[in-house]
C-alpha cells in the first residue's frame, strides 16, 4: 500500500469512528454492547446507546458487525471464546480428557459450569446476558438463540448425558426411552441447581448474607451440588441395577 492509499486509509477509519487498525474500537463496541444488551436485552438496547459508551459512532457498528443483531451474535460468540479460553471443557482440554471416571467427570464438570458462570474474574455482563438470552430468545430473532444451543449448551448437555448415563446405567449405549428421560431430568436438575445461584442470586444474598457469596464460593457451592447429585444418582443406579436383576430372572 503506497503512503497516499495509507493515508486514505487512516481518514477512512477516523471517519468511521475506529482506531487505525479497527481492533480496539472493535473490542470497545463488544465491551459497551455486553454491558447494555445485558442491563436491557435486545430489543430495548439502541446502538446509539452502545457507540455513546463505546466513544464510537453509529458508523462502526455497520462497519464491523454490519447491524445491531449482527452486533449481538458476536458479543453472544465473545462470551462463548472467553469462557473457552479460561474453562475449557468439550474437545478444549476438559472434563472427558481429564478422567474416566464419571464421578471425577461429573465434579470437574459442575465445578467448571459454575466457574464460567460465576466467576467475578471475568466480565461481570456474561453471566447476565447468557442468562437472559437462555430464557427470552425471542430478543434476538432467533439467531443468536440458535447459535447459543448448538454451539455453546448442546455439546454440553450431550456430555453431561453421557456423564449422568455412566453413573446411572453404567453405559451411554442404546438406552431405552424411559432410561433416556430419566438422564435428561438429571440433566436438567443438575444445570438448575448451578443457574440458581445466578438467577437468584440477589434473593439469596438476602436471605442468607453471611452463606451465599456465590463469587468467593465456588468451590464450595459446586462441591455441594456434585455431593447433592451424585447421592441421587447413586440411588436411582441402585434402582436400575435392581430393576435390571428382575428383568433377568423373569
Amino acid at each position: 500500500m503506497c503512503a497516499v492509499d495509507r493515508q486514505m486509509s487512516g481518514m477512512k477509519a477516523v471517519s468511521l469512528g475506529l482506531d487505525v487498525d479497527g481492533h480496539s474500537t472493535r473490542a470497545r463496541l463488544l465491551e459497551a454492547a455486553g454491558e447494555v444488551f445485558a442491563a436491557q436485552g435486545f430489543q430495548h438496547a439502541t446502538v446509539r446507546d452502545i457507540v455513546a459508551k463505546a466513544g464510537a459512532n453509529i458508523a462502526a457498528v455497520n462497519y464491523h458487525f454490519g447491524d445491531k443483531r449482527g452486533l449481538y451474535v458476536e458479543v453472544i460468540r465473545e462470551c462463548k471464546r472467553w469462557a473457552s479460553e479460561h474453562y475449557p471443557v468439550v474437545g478444549e482440554g476438559g472434563v472427558e480428557e481429564r478422567s474416566a471416571d464419571p464421578r471425577e467427570q461429573l465434579r470437574l464438570f459442575i465445578q467448571q459450569f459454575m466457574q464460567r458462570l460465576l466467576d467475578r474474574g471475568r466480565p461481570a455482563w456474561h453471566g447476565k446476558l447468557m442468562c437472559r438470552e437462555i430464557a427470552d430468545p425471542s430478543e434476538s430473532g432467533g439467531a443468536a438463540f440458535d447459535m447459543v444451543v448448538e454451539e455453546f449448551i448442546r455439546p454440553q448437555a450431550r456430555l453431561l448425558e453421557t456423564i449422568i448415563a455412566g453413573l446411572v446405567f453404567g453405559h451411554a449405549k442404546k438406552l431405552n426411552a424411559k432410561e433416556e428421560g430419566q438422564v435428561r431430568l438429571c440433566v436438567a436438575s443438575v444445570v438448575g441447581q448451578v443457574l440458581h445461584y445466578e438467577h437468584a442470586a440477589k434473593v439469596m444474598g438476602k436471605l442468607y448474607p453471611m452463606e451465599m457469596e456465590p463469587g468467593d464460593q465456588i468451590d464450595r457451592l459446586a462441591d455441594h451440588v456434585f455431593r447433592f447429585s451424585l447421592a441421587a444418582m447413586e440411588v436411582m443406579a441402585r434402582e436400575a441395577a435392581r430393576s435390571s436383576e428382575k428383568g433377568r430372572g423373569k
